[in-house]
Formats: structure tokens, sequence, C-alpha cells
């Protein structure tokens, strides 16, 4: 017997003395899982390893989390709108652990609490925010989604708290909605008949004023021609004269231009020249 403690003795002393050293960085914090061989309490220590360095026992394991915020991304396909549209949507979560708070996280809800604990609860949410409003609005209306957006942080605020989830919310970003390929094709052939239509009005309505403003001068044309007892020829050789004289005056000032008068039967006028 004497033998046998005089054996386990040293080795006892040897395993209640060692340690290790655990090492964190000034964005973490650890978490000490203390696992007794023989005496005292095991579990979470309560107190974290803030910063630096401390010496623990050769037993007791430890768990390092960030503290700073960390961005969780959930992605969404066919995500049925209101007029039951699919999208696809890649939504952003960022969230940051409390300072000191990690024994309580780690002790309640696990290594893996988001996914555990957070990430359905998140899915959820986007789901039913997203599915009350139409597609269009989703894809293009900003103040749609920032309107969602906050939503999602307050419920989910709501929620953090009911559970004593020891985290706090950074940011909630649903992103933009993506339609599917089809979709967004006939989306662009929509836009491209809505366009035609407007090219094809902007066009008719050219065309009317362009034939309103020649009717309009017609009957000017006529009503002057009335007064003045021309005939039709009288009245077109006028008009010839009337043409001459209003190009010789938007050349009369260019240079190296030569005009040439030739009144004949039909009053042509010809100019020739370079500039």
């Amino acid at each position: 017997m004497k033998k046998i403690l005089t054996i386990l003795l040293p080795i006892l002393a040897l395993l209640f003395n060692s340690c290790t050293r655990v090492t964190v960085n000034g964005d973490e914090e650890a978490v000490l899982i203390k696992k007794p061989y023989l005496f005292g309490h095991g579990g979470v220590d309560e107190t974290p390893v803030e910063s630096g360095s401390q010496n623990v026992a050769l037993s007791t394991d430890f768990v390092t989390y960030k503290i700073t915020p960390i961005n969780y991304e959930e992605t969404f396909d066919n995500l049925a709108s209101v007029d039951n549209t699919p999208l696809d949507f890649e939504t952003h979560l960022t969230l940051k652990i409390r300072r000191g708070m990690t024994p309580i996280l780690h002790k309640n809800f696990g290594k893996e609490w988001y996914k555990n604990s957070v990430a359905q609860v998140f899915r959820a949410l986007v789901r039913s925010k997203t599915s009350i409003y139409q597609a269009q609005k989703l894809i293009s209306d900003k103040t749609i989604t920032d309107n969602i957006d906050a939503e999602i942080t307050e419920r989910l605020t709501h929620y953090l708290d009911s559970v004593q989830i020891p985290v706090d919310i950074v940011n909630v970003n649903i992103g933009k909605a993506i339609p599917p390929d089809e979709v967004i094709k006939e989306t662009e052939q929509t836009a491209a008949q809505k366009q035609s239509i407007l090219t094809q009005q902007a066009r008719k309505l050219a065309e009317d004023s362009r034939k309103e403003a020649e009717e309009s001068k017609a009957i000017a044309d006529n009503a002057y021609m009335n007064k003045m007892n021309f005939t039709h020829a009288e009245y077109i050789e006028m008009r010839k004269l009337e043409l001459n004289k209003e190009t010789i005056k938007m050349v009369q000032d260019k240079k190296d231009v030569n005009i040439i008068f030739s009144m004949n039967s039909d009053s042509k006028l010809l100019m020739n020249g370079t500039k």
C-alpha cells in the first residue's frame, strides 16, 4: 500500500499543479469550462478571460468567442410575395455579443447559439414580413425594404430580450429582391412594350401637330391669295420670289459664294462657288 501511495502521490501532485495557458486577443473573450479530476466543482466559470492570457488547470477546457460585430448571411430561394411571385433574397444580420456575457451565452445557449436559437427565428421573420408585399415593390421600392428591416429589427430585439440571449443587433438588411430569370425577361418585355406605346403616341402627336400646322398655313395662304385677288399661278410665283429672297439673306454674308439670278419662266435662283 505504501508503495502504491508512493507512486500515486507524485502523480496526483503533478496533475493538481499542472496548468495550461489561455490566451485571447483584444476582440475576443474565452469561456472556461472546469473539469476537476477528483475534487471541486465543475462547469462554466462565470468570469471570462477578457484580455491577455491566464493560467488554468490542465483539466479546464475553454471556448473563445468574438465580441466584435459578426455578420450572418441567410439566403432565401423562391420566397413567395403576396402576388405569388418567387423571389430570391440574400439577407444579412449583424450581431454583437455583449462584453463580459460570454459565460452566460455559452452556458445557456452553447457554442452554436446563433444556429440553434437565432437563425430560424430570423428566417421566419423575413418570410413573414416579405410575403405581404407585391414583388414589384420588393424589387424596386427601397422604402419598403427599409421598413421591413426596421420591423424585423424590432421583433428580433424583443425575441432576444425575452429569451435572454446576451447579444445586440447591429444591423438587419434583407437585401434586394431578385426575381427568377423568366420573371426578369417578362418584366423587360413589358417595359419594352410600354416604351413602344409611348414612342408611337409621341410620333402620332408630332404628326397631328404637323398636320394642324400645315392645315393652318394652307388656310392662311388661301385667305391671303383671295384677299390679293391672286390666281394660283400668281401666288406660287410670288412665293418663289419670297423663297429666293430668304435664300439670298442666308448666304449673302458667306465667303466664296457666287449668286447668279436667272429670272426665267420658272424664276429660278442659282448659286455656285465653294466655301
